[in-house]
Order: C-alpha cells, then sequence, then structure tokens
C-alpha cells in the first residue's frame, strides 16, 4: 500500500489520508504505554478497487515507544514462506 499498489488485488488505485478511516475517534490510542494511552494520528490508505484499507501510525515516538515496550508488545517473529 505504502508504494501505491494493493496488496490484495494489485490495483495501483491506493489513496491515501491522515485518520481517514475511523472508528469513534479521530486518533489511535495505543495501549500498554503507561497509566495513560498514548493518543497519535494514523494515515489510512484505501485500495478503490477492491476496498481494502490499512492504517499505518505516523508519529515516529509512538513507534519507538511500542518497539521498546517488551512487556505489553511483543515482536512477530519472521517466518520463512
Amino acid at each position: 500500500m505504502l508504494r501505491g499498489v494493493c496488496p490484495r488485488c494489485n490495483a495501483q488505485e491506493v489513496f491515501c489520508m491522515t485518520n481517514g478511516v475511523m472508528s469513534g475517534d479521530k486518533i489511535v490510542h495505543v495501549r500498554g504505554l503507561g497509566w495513560s494511552t498514548r493518543q497519535c494520528d494514523h494515515v489510512t490508505h484505501v485500495c478503490t478497487h477492491c476496498g481494502y484499507y490499512e492504517d499505518y501510525i505516523a508519529d515516529r515516538d509512538t513507534l519507538q515507544a511500542i518497539a521498546s515496550n517488551g512487556k505489553k508488545w511483543q515482536r512477530v517473529p519472521v517466518s520463512q514462506g
């Protein structure tokens, strides 16, 4: 999606917008980063050919906080194949 191609249908009809798809609130509440959840914007990418969409956290500090919080967030192992 980040390169303009849908991973589901391979169409090149991908559009993006900050906080484009929302479920109740325009900001992402990231769990596990202290007593209160961290709030940050996300970027939504949508394929207008098949409807598939992905959200990406836009804030680098939030991404770093997730990566350094091994008690709540666990790294997904890379699989072969």
